[in-house]
């Protein structure tokens, strides 16, 4: 396995649908450039980059405007084989959520193969300082007793694990206290990593200034596993409907606020 640099360029867009880009209208111009560690061959064969474009919004929820995809396979072999390899410039169409076609985007995408010991200094990212958050481990991650519902997989265990302040919201103790303070320590070196690097990186929608988005850093098939082997076994007993499901789980240091609101109910 090869690890090595790819550098996407984002460059402009044109002819997009319902966006306001801060007036620049359907044809936006970023010039921004995103600098990723990937490994070759990966975990998976699905070598793509996933361009998601979003119309920001200060008063509601960020809006999609479409996806961009593109398959970077070939790229990342011939890199590998010698050492740089380049998809120059070229437009790339936006696919909107009914899966029409509708405007396009410019972005070019290099790849540099890294020696094996500038590989071995990144540890494969550069920030990782606790490898075990990356590999679930149910005994060190999770409070007892919600271990304790996803181990037995009933109704009356995953009842018990919860309390139910309002109608449809739950609440529980999910992760070990020891867990959630490596996790922060974790997320501040990765952002100490980013400062550092000159690296872009994803904001979550409403928490532009200070959040980060797990998958950035390598979380991705962690939290994956949770949701797949953890959360939904416990969910089984409490949602009864075809909606959609949402998880909140607060971590910080010192902070004030951060009620969260479900259909004006709020939950102390």
């Amino acid at each position: 396995m090869a690890i090595g640099i790819m550098e996407v360029f984002l460059v402009k867009a044109k002819d997009l649908q319902n966006n306001d880009f801060l007036d620049a209208g359907s044809h936006p111009t970023w010039n921004q450039k995103f600098r990723l560690y990937v490994e070759f061959p990966g975990s998976g064969d699905n070598y793509k980059v996933i361009l998601k474009l979003m119309d920001h919004d200060n008063f509601s929820s960020d809006d999609f405007i479409g996806q961009a995809t593109i398959y970077v396979e070939d790229l990342l072999a011939l890199g590998v084989e010698n050492g740089t390899a380049e998809l120059p410039l070229a437009k790339y169409r936006v696919v909107t959520a009914d899966q029409s076609y509708y405007g396009e985007v410019q972005v070019r995408v290099t790849f540099t193969l890294m020696a094996q010991e500038e590989a071995n200094d990144e540890e494969y990212g550069g920030w990782k300082e606790r490898k075990d958050l990356y590999y679930i481990e149910p005994s060190f991650f999770f409070a007892p007793e919600f271990l304790k519902a996803i181990i037995k997989n009933t109704v009356e265990c995953s009842r018990c694990a919860t309390f139910e302040p309002t109608p449809s919201v739950f609440t529980f103790e999910m992760f070990n206290p020891q867990f959630c303070e490596l996790m922060i320590a974790e997320i501040q070196n990765f952002k100490k990593w980013v400062e550092e690097n000159n690296v872009q990186i994803l904001r979550p929608n409403k928490v532009k200034k200070f959040g980060v988005v797990l998958d950035d850093f390598g979380l991705e098939s962690m939290l994956e596993k949770i949701m797949d082997d953890c959360i939904r076994p416990v969910a089984k007993g409490l949602h009864v409907d075809d909606s959609i499901m949402t998880l909140d789980v607060c971590l910080g240091q010192q902070f004030s606020g951060g009620d969260l609101y479900f259909s004006g109910a709020r939950c102390d």
